[in-house]
C-alpha cells in the first residue's frame, strides 16, 4: 500500500488532497473522513504536522509514503518542491537521522512537476529538488514530500495543487527507472541536481548541500545517506563548484573508501 499522507491543518495539503480526490476517483473509506482508497493507493488526512509523524509507516503498515505539504520561505517564492526528509548536519552523533529516501518516485514526481508548470501556466514557479532537511526522520518506508510554497497565496493556488496532485498520483502508480544516487553541494534549492534528475538518468534521494560542510563534517552522515537511499544507491552526484575546494577534497576522500562512485554535475 503506498500512502499518501495530507495534515488538515496545513492548507496547502488539504488544496492538493481535494484535487487528488476530485480528480483521480478516490473514494471515502467506512464513511471516516479520514481515508479515501483508489486501489494500492491510500490517502489519509491526519491531525498535527506532517513533519512530526515518526513511525507512521508502521502504525498505517504502507510501504511508500508521499506527503502533501506547504512550504514555507523567507523569500515568499512561489515554487513546487520535492525532497527528502532528515537531520543531515551530525548524524551518528545523537541527531534523528534520515528517513529512507525514494528516488525513483522522486524522480517520476519531479518531471510531472515540470510538465504540468508548462500545461497549467505556472511559469511564474520554481520547479526543485530542495536539500533534505525537517522530519520525520524514522521513517523506514520510502517517502519524500511534495510541497506548494511559499505563501498562503501559493498554498491555496488551485492549479499548484493541481500540479503537486499529478506529481503524486503519477509517482504513486506509475512505475519508472534510473541510477539510485546522492545529491551534495549547491544551496538549499537543489537546481544542479533537479537538471541532472530531469535531463539524465539520476534518480536522486538524499542530497546534503554545501551548508552541511560548514562546521562539523560527519562520515557518518554522508555512509547514512546511502543506505538510507532505496535502491541499492552507489553513486554520487556533486555540484562540482558548489561547494568549496576543501570540502570536495574530503567528500571525495570519503566517498572513495566506501567505494562509491562520484560523478560530476
Amino acid at each position: 500500500m503506498i500512502a499518501i499522507i495530507a495534515s488538515r491543518s496545513d492548507p496547502a495539503a488539504m488544496n492538493i488532497a481535494r484535487a487528488l480526490i476530485g480528480g483521480y476517483g478516490f473514494r471515502e473509506a467506512n464513511g471516516s473522513g479520514a481515508r479515501y482508497d483508489r486501489g494500492d493507493i491510500s490517502l489519509f488526512l491526519i491531525d498535527g504536522e506532517a513533519t512530526e509523524c515518526e513511525g507512521i509507516d508502521e502504525r498505517l503498515g504502507a510501504d511508500a509514503m508521499i506527503f502533501a505539504s506547504r512550504h514555507r520561505s523567507a523569500t515568499r517564492l512561489p515554487c513546487l518542491t520535492i525532497h527528502a526528509t532528515g537531520d543531515p548536519r551530525g548524524c551518528g552523533a545523537g541527531a534523528k537521522g534520515l528517513a529512507m529516501a525514494d528516488p525513483i518516485r522522486m524522480k517520476i514526481a519531479l518531471r510531472a512537476l515540470s510538465e504540468a508548470k508548462s500545461e497549467l501556466g505556472l511559469e511564474g514557479f520554481l520547479v526543485s529538488l530542495e536539500a533534505t532537511h525537517h522530519g520525520p526522520a524514522g521513517l523506514d518506508a520510502p517517502s519524500f514530500f511534495a510541497e506548494i510554497g511559499s505563501s498562503e497565496e501559493d498554498w491555496l493556488n488551485p492549479e499548484a495543487a493541481e500540479a503537486v496532485s499529478r506529481a503524486i498520483f503519477s509517482a504513486a502508480s506509475l512505475g519508472g527507472s534510473g541510477i539510485p544516487s546522492v545529491g551534495f553541494g549547491g544551496g538549499h534549492y537543489s537546481m544542479k541536481h533537479t537538471r541532472a534528475e530531469l535531463d539524465s538518468e539520476y534518480a536522486i534521494g538524499h542530497i546534503f548541500p554545501k551548508y552541511f560542510f560548514e562546521g562539523d563534517f560527519s562520515k557518518a552522515a554522508i555512509e547514512l545517506a546511502f543506505k538510507r537511499t532505496a535502491g541499492n544507491c552507489s553513486t554520487a552526484l556533486l555540484d562540482w563548484k558548489g561547494m568549496k575546494g576543501q570540502h570536495r577534497k574530503a567528500l571525495l576522500e570519503v566517498l572513495d573508501e566506501m567505494g562509491i562512485e562520484a560523478v560530476r554535475i
